[in-house]
């Protein structure tokens, strides 16, 4: 063999060394740097999608807020409610001395009923403190309801009032628009005398006299009170707080007759007026839960009762470890059974500062990639991650090689076809 052809051996042998050393090494050498890639790339979807999802709620919650708050001014300044407050005020007062003699059993009867309540009334004390007005217009439309499940229902009592009259005219059109928006309840409270003159839902607190000294602390009652301080066109919400055995806020603004206040609308909103727009619409396994300044948690999607007692205390602690320096950071939220993704964002409306917080199991957090709400590209690791710098300098020498060796070629070729006898080819 000529020494041309041994370099050449020689030149191919390494090459193929080369190659088959950095082979191996391209997959054992940046596993672990690849598997970070693709998490973070992935935590930064997660991210980018949960961040989509909580901005469109937050809009929606924003909207949804000024848009009660509109209804609840232009329904305040309405000549039905200007008028329905002065019907309502006047025949409530005069309520006792209309109808029959209820006689002295009315505050047994009551305590009867009460007692024998299993729901949200039996938690309540509200009617121990029912003046004897109070105590015959519940004993009317309470106590005496055929509507033992549904109380909103009766438009009108057995009892011949005026009152009663009144309400079978307004109480139609209330409970409509109540029952269309969802609202817990609608009240209209006496500005003088702080009488609770109606309610849809006919619940304990209705007929009740807000400025009697046990009542006065009650969220009702203090949301009253500051109402009685607005001027025309104002409005106010009260923070989240529990009522008749669920978490609740109030919305109210004074009613005007002649530049006076002679009575206050109030709107009480809780878990399922919010519910229709906590939809996970485009989220199937998402969780979105709303919490208080004091990351206490006030309502969620699915509802609070379907939410493991150890992932709300997770979120709190994070909550707590953030300190309102919540947004746009992925939370990892381990509970003993389950793992989940999490993002928190601040919600700030009428003064409340709320957190908004969205969570997803990270076994279901692929799904949200088979939503088409939102377009995100797909997770792409670039090729010139997948070669470290001494393995893409092994190839390129190899690649040197291989060129070294096809110019020998070409060389020695031409060098036999210079030095054959030009003869042969004749």
């Amino acid at each position: 063999m000529k020494i041309w052809q041994l370099f050449t051996t020689a030149l191919i042998w390494l090459s193929m060394a080369h190659v088959c050393y950095a082979s191996p090494s391209m997959t054992a050498a940046d596993l672990n740097t690849i598997e970070e890639e693709i998490q973070l790339q992935t935590d930064r979807v997660y991210h980018d999608r949960l961040s989509q999802l909580l901005s469109q709620k937050s809009h929606q919650i924003h909207l949804f807020l000024e848009q009660t708050n509109k209804q609840l001014i232009t329904l305040a300044q309405s000549t039905m409610s200007q008028v329905a407050s002065q019907a309502f005020s006047i025949t409530f007062h005069s309520y006792e001395y209309e109808r029959e003699a209820s006689g002295e059993n009315t505050p047994e009867e009551l305590q009867n009923f009460y007692d024998k309540q299993t729901k949200s009334d039996k938690k309540q004390s509200s009617h121990l403190f029912l003046d004897s007005i109070g105590q015959a217009v519940q004993l009317d439309f309470i106590v005496n309801n055929q509507h033992v499940n549904n109380r909103q229902i009766l438009d009108e009592s057995d009892q011949d009032t005026s009152y009663s009259r009144a309400h079978s005219l307004y109480h139609p059109i209330y409970r409509s628009y109540v029952n269309q928006f969802k609202f817990a309840d609608l009240y209209l409270i006496d500005a003088k005398s702080g009488h609770v003159i109606y309610s849809v839902n006919k619940a304990s607190d209705f007929a009740t006299p807000l400025f009697n000294k046990n009542l006065m602390q009650s969220p009702l009652s203090i949301t009253f009170k500051h109402a009685l301080r607005l001027k025309k066109g104002q409005s106010l919400f009260s923070e989240f707080s529990d009522y008749n055995g669920s978490d609740s806020g109030f919305m109210a603004t004074p009613i005007f007759n002649q530049n006076t206040i002679s009575a206050v609308l109030v709107f009480r909103i809780n878990q399922d007026t919010f519910f229709p727009i906590l939809n996970r619409a485009g989220f199937s396994n998402a969780g979105i839960y709303l919490f208080d300044e004091k990351n206490k948690l006030m309502m969620g999607n699915p509802k609070v009762s379907q939410l493991s007692t150890d992932l709300i205390d997770s979120i709190k602690t994070k909550l707590t470890q953030l300190n309102g320096q919540n947004e746009n950071t992925l939370l990892n939220l381990n509970t003993s059974q389950e793992e989940h993704y999490g993002l928190a964002q601040p919600l700030k409306l009428f003064g409340l500062k709320w957190n908004i917080v969205t969570t997803i199991n990270k076994e279901m957090a692929p799904l949200l990639f088979n939503t088409d709400l939102f377009n995100t590209d797909p997770i792409i690791v670039k090729e010139e991650s997948l070669l470290s710098n001494n393995e893409t300098l092994i190839v390129f020498s190899s690649l040197l090689l291989l060129s070294l060796i096809l110019i020998l070629y070409i060389l020695k070729t031409k060098s036999d076809i210079n030095n054959k006898d030009p003869g042969q080819y004749h």
